[in-house]
């Protein structure tokens, strides 16, 4: 049994430590400063019936300067003025044209500052920085640039912050001084585009997708602004189009506008972290490896909806008080009796909502830790895994997954507590609504997404834009929005309260904060009954004599020739139908069928590891790709058409014995597009002067040294669209060194090529599980993979990111001024029961053997930086013990 480190979420509040004596002198002395501010200032809103449409070309170098611009300010649909905008050392040519200092100061800050113009591009943060003359980290919000434009201080800056790779926050930062209050208004049309779409295309492509023809670009703009405009303005969401950045802010906006309230505080801190550490993200693995089996590719109708409706979550959503209450043994009662019939039962999904105390013994369930310890195995390769867990410390898990693991297992888990969620009365004002001006919802009485997805299914073929808009509205939102955090800093140390399997204190400056719609009861519950919907799946497969080549979220590739048997096993999900369309849950996917007589072809799989397969036809030897995935290739800038699926062609025809031909693209060098979106991306660029810097937002070209399994070094070159010419572009290393790739023989640096990835891509570990003969599934393994059995000695506690704020972390950075809480007694057990050496306990801590042992034996509390020390000890000689 393998002896794991479980990595694990949980819950944090903080508060500034201010002297509470003086709070309230604070309190009114910025009501006073802000009253006078405000008083001074002019307030500004923006002029939608104005608007400036701005476009740049720029050099095809590293710096990317300015080329020329053009400017276009329209009101009210007639065109008020139309400027070229060139460098301030570009002669002027005619009336039309002005040099940028200028353009800055007579028409930019004037309309877009001062008089509340929308200003509207695409690609806003990448166009903005070509008019800027410097950049900077801002000082204020250290994710963000700040741009100067003009070199006075009585314009401002505008500071952008990226949050996704087509979306940022704009706005003007106000100098001192600054008689105007108003952060402006820039719509960025990829933005708005994804947005109304959830697909984040070229501007080539998304002129194509809404029929406009994009060969003048200014032109272009205005036209893809008017139909975006007129299908944003069909939401009666109450925002405008600047205020929005994703698909799933749309859904946000629709639940405000519903006068729906996020009810997390209704939860005490302790349950939120209970949740915390109970959440786990969607299943995806891979159990019959690097062979090709016959499957069905089957998929679960738009899962996290479904249940999300099953366990009838929009009624906590909705509710204006909840109540958490312990009903251990009713739970284990129900689970005493649950089986694969009563979970064919909408009515048992029910009784699920819940989170168990449970004391892990070889029971199937979640857990996230890293899996393989080698040199080709990054660091922060941290995974989920349903799998055997045993653990001498409970833990707590969704009422779905205990479940889950009775139904795969058949042995009731060891509850130690059940915890059960209900709603008490629906909130106060809630609104009736019209979803894109066309389908009612009512909140008190239903449940938007299962309204969405009912509605999607009617509109299907009468009104395509509709339905399309109805699946992503219940996709994008039924789900992420309530598992949202953002890193929020502080200028100083503040007290963390952390919220987990126990609690402490921490003192930090920054730590994961809660969004808009963050609650971690729906969103773990929502995730843990998706899991619950996959173990059903398996069963059902088992139970038939099958088993299954993948599973991916919501879906599953059954190993199977006869298709009577897959059919079979969708039949049974028809009675877990939630909506009013008839049918099954669980559907069989398009793939199965030819893609022109929809008549059913036998489907092939070859899965190498989670999210990592190709699905096929054959015919001899001859195979048609029907579902090649990107996982590990899409970060890759294309070499042709098509290219990952003769990747994946290619690969299948070695392992079924074939010889097939080396792709012509092989020899080619692996080559990814990388964009400047934040200060510590750039930060290795900002001492140069700005017109030879490599700017904020700046694309370029990344590529690897030709050194396999390393990808620490790497080298970097300008944008550029023809990638045939990359011997010739200007390389720099890490370090900003120059260097000429190309042939190692004529002394010149060689770049990783492609052709590793045919010989490397389908060896990726699946180590989560074993081979056929009970060891870590080895990289060149070929057949069934099997459960790993893991036994839980420790936990880390974990942010946002895995591995980028582990509780470890935060004790190193904060513990040494005994800013951490922890259980000495808890502790002193687990130094004790671990059998360390008290020698490696003494180097470890810097304390003597004698101090060690003394520690050890007594029950008196030590000082909080022996605590501290001790307990950085626990973490770091278990993660050195953690071995097979």
């Amino acid at each position: 049994m393998t002896k794991i480190v479980a990595q694990m979420r949980h819950w944090m509040e903080s508060s500034d430590l201010i002297d509470m004596d003086n709070i309230q002198d604070l309190e009114s002395e910025i009501k006073q400063n802000r009253a006078i501010s405000e008083k001074n200032s002019k307030r500004i809103e923006p002029n939608w019936n104005r608007l400036m449409f701005i476009d740049v070309e720029a050099t095809e170098d590293g710096p990317q300067n300015l080329v020329k611009g053009s400017c276009v300010v329209i009101e009210d649909g007639v065109v008020r003025l139309n400027k070229t905008i060139v460098p301030d050392d570009i002669e002027l040519t005619t009336g039309r044209t002005m040099h940028r200092t200028n353009w800055v100061r007579e028409v930019f800050m004037k309309e877009a500052y001062k008089t509340g113009t929308v200003v509207v591009g695409w690609d806003l943060p990448w166009t903005l920085s070509r008019l800027a003359i410097y950049g900077s980290q801002s000082w204020k919000n250290t994710s963000a640039f700040s741009l100067k434009f003009v070199a006075s201080e009585n314009y401002p800056n505008i500071r952008i912050q990226s949050i996704m790779p087509e979306a940022a926050f704009i706005n003007f930062v106000r100098s001192t001084g600054d008689w105007i209050h108003w952060n402006g208004a820039f719509v960025d049309l990829r933005t708005l585009a994804c947005a109304l779409s959830n697909e984040d295309e070229s501007f080539e492509k998304t002129c194509e997708n809404w029929d406009i023809n994009g060969s003048d670009r200014v032109r272009a703009m205005q036209d893809l602004y008017r139909k975006l405009k007129a299908e944003f303005d069909l939401h009666p969401i109450g925002k405008e189009p600047h205020q929005i950045y994703s698909a799933a802010g749309i859904g946000k906006a629709y639940l405000t506008a519903m006068g729906i309230k996020n009810n997390v505080d209704a939860y005490d801190p302790e349950v939120l972290g209970y949740a915390m550490t109970a959440y786990h993200a969607g299943r995806v693995e891979v159990r019959h490896r690097r062979e090709v089996v016959p499957v069905v590719y089957t998929d679960i109708t738009s899962m996290y909806p479904s249940v999300f409706t099953l366990q009838n979550l929009w009624s906590l959503l909705v509710a204006k008080e909840v109540e958490v209450y312990e009903d251990t043994e009713r739970v284990v009662e129900m689970l005493t009796d649950v089986n694969i019939e009563t979970l064919y039962r909408q009515d048992t999904w029910l009784t699920i909502p819940g989170l168990c105390l449970v004391q892990p013994e070889g029971d199937i369930l979640p857990v996230k830790t890293k899996w393989v310890e080698d040199d080709l195995t990054p660091d922060d390769d941290i995974r989920m895994a349903v799998t055997p867990v045993s653990s001498k410390t409970p833990s707590w898990y969704t009422l779905a997954d205990v479940v889950a693991s009775k139904l795969l297992t058949g042995k009731v888990p060891k509850i130690i507590k059940a915890l059960r969620v209900r709603p008490l009365n629906v909130q106060d004002g809630l609104k009736p609504i019209k979803l894109r001006g066309q389908v009612e919802v009512n909140p008190a009485t239903d449940n938007l997404f299962k309204v969405a997805i009912e509605q999607r299914h009617h509109y299907k073929e009468t009104n395509p834009t509709l339905s399309k808009f109805l699946k992503i509205l219940a996709n994008s939102t039924g789900y992420g929005i309530f598992v949202e955090f953002q890193t929020k800093k502080f200028d100083k140390q503040v007290q963390i309260e952390h919220f987990g399997l126990t609690q402490w204190t921490s003192k930090a400056k920054r730590h994961d904060a809660p969004r808009q719609w963050t609650n971690p009861m729906l969103g773990t519950l929502i995730a843990g009954g998706a899991r619950l919907m996959l173990a059903l799946m398996e069963k059902a497969v088992t139970d038939a004599g099958l088993s299954h080549a993948f599973a991916d979220t919501d879906s599953m590739a059954i190993i199977t020739d006869d298709p009577t048997k897959a059919h079979a096993i969708v039949k049974r999900f028809e009675s877990l139908n939630p909506y009013s369309f008839g049918g099954s849950l669980l559907k069989i996917e398009k793939e199965n069928h030819d893609p022109k007589t929809k008549a059913w072809r036998q489907l092939y799989c070859y899965a190498v590891s989670s999210k990592r397969y190709c699905l096929f036809n054959m015919e001899g030897n001859k195979i048609t790709m029907r579902k090649a995935s990107e996982h590990g290739l899409g970060h890759l800038l294309p070499v042709q058409d098509g290219w990952i699926e003769e990747l994946w062609t290619y690969i299948v025809q070695k392992a079924m014995g074939q010889k097939p031909k080396m792709p012509s693209w092989a020899g080619k060098p692996q080559l990814a597009k990388y964009e400047l979106t934040s200060p510590y991306l750039w930060k290795r660029y900002k001492d140069e002067p700005w017109n030879e810097q490599i700017k904020p937002f700046n694309k370029g070209i990344l590529a690897w040294p030709d050194m396999r399994g390393d990808d620490s070094k790497r080298f970097y070159a300008p944008w550029s669209t023809d990638l045939s010419q990359y011997r010739y572009w200007s390389w720099t290393d890490d370090n900003g060194n120059g260097l000429i790739v190309g042939d190692r023989m004529l002394g010149e640096q060689p770049l990783r090529e492609m052709g590793i990835l045919l010989r490397a891509h389908d060896r990726n570990p699946e180590s989560k599980f074993m081979d056929a003969g009970g060891k870590v599934c080895p990289r060149d393994y070929r057949g069934p993979l099997y459960r790993r059995p893991v036994e839980v000695v420790s936990v880390n506690y974990t942010g946002k990111e895995f591995m980028a704020d582990t509780m470890s972390e935060v004790i190193e950075k904060d513990g040494k001024n005994g800013t951490v809480d922890v259980d000495w007694h808890w502790l002193r057990q687990q130094l004790n029961e671990r059998g360390f050496a008290k020698t490696a306990i003494a180097a470890e801590t810097g304390l003597s053997y004698r101090q060690v042992l003394r520690l050890l034996k007594d029950e008196h509390e030590p000082h909080e930086q022996s605590k501290h020390r001790l307990h950085r000890a626990l973490l770091v000689l278990e993660r050195k013990r953690t071995v097979t």
